[in-house]
């Protein structure tokens, strides 16, 4: 007879989540910063965008992008899992998406680049950086459900 596996704690869960939205939000930045220019041209600096919304404080940005990405949407993701489909791959997709949605809608017209960046591109210009957008967003919510995933199966969690 084996031994039942352990159970998670919630602190752990959350170090676990936080954990690996910090290394999400790295794929992110990175993505955005080195991948993005294959489809737009240029990098896309999330920093700079949330740097000019702060008064052109530098820190402040890349407070915000890191604070948001480490611990604001792990610990979210963690609130909604019990309820997304079971397949850390979908789950991720799922999450990516909602990401990039909620961006769109609701950051980036706060911060005032417009809906779907209509205020800093013309016409269909903003085409491929929302491409390069979605394709950062889906490779966080991959990197972070995976991980998390992986944690707590690892942990004894589910």
């Amino acid at each position: 007879m084996t031994a039942p596996a352990p159970i998670v704690s919630r602190q752990g869960a959350v170090a676990a989540a936080i954990a690996a939205g910090f290394l999400a939000t790295l794929v992110f930045t990175l993505l955005m910063h080195y991948g993005a220019p294959l489809l737009t041209g240029f990098p896309m600096d999330v920093t700079e965008l949330l740097t000019a919304f702060f008064g052109d404080n530098a820190v402040l940005g890349t407070m915000a992008h890191y604070v948001t990405g480490s611990i604001a949407y792990p610990v979210a993701y963690l609130l909604v899992r019990p309820y997304l489909p079971a397949s850390p791959i979908v789950r991720g997709l799922l999450c990516g998406a909602v990401l990039w949605l909620a961006a769109n809608l609701l950051l980036l017209p706060i911060i005032g680049a417009g809906v779907f960046m209509s205020h800093l591109f013309q016409g269909n210009e903003a085409v491929m950086p929302e491409a390069a957008s979605l394709i950062g967003h889906v490779a966080f919510g991959l990197v972070l459900a995976n991980l998390v995933e992986w944690a707590l199966s690892e942990r004894g969690g589910t």
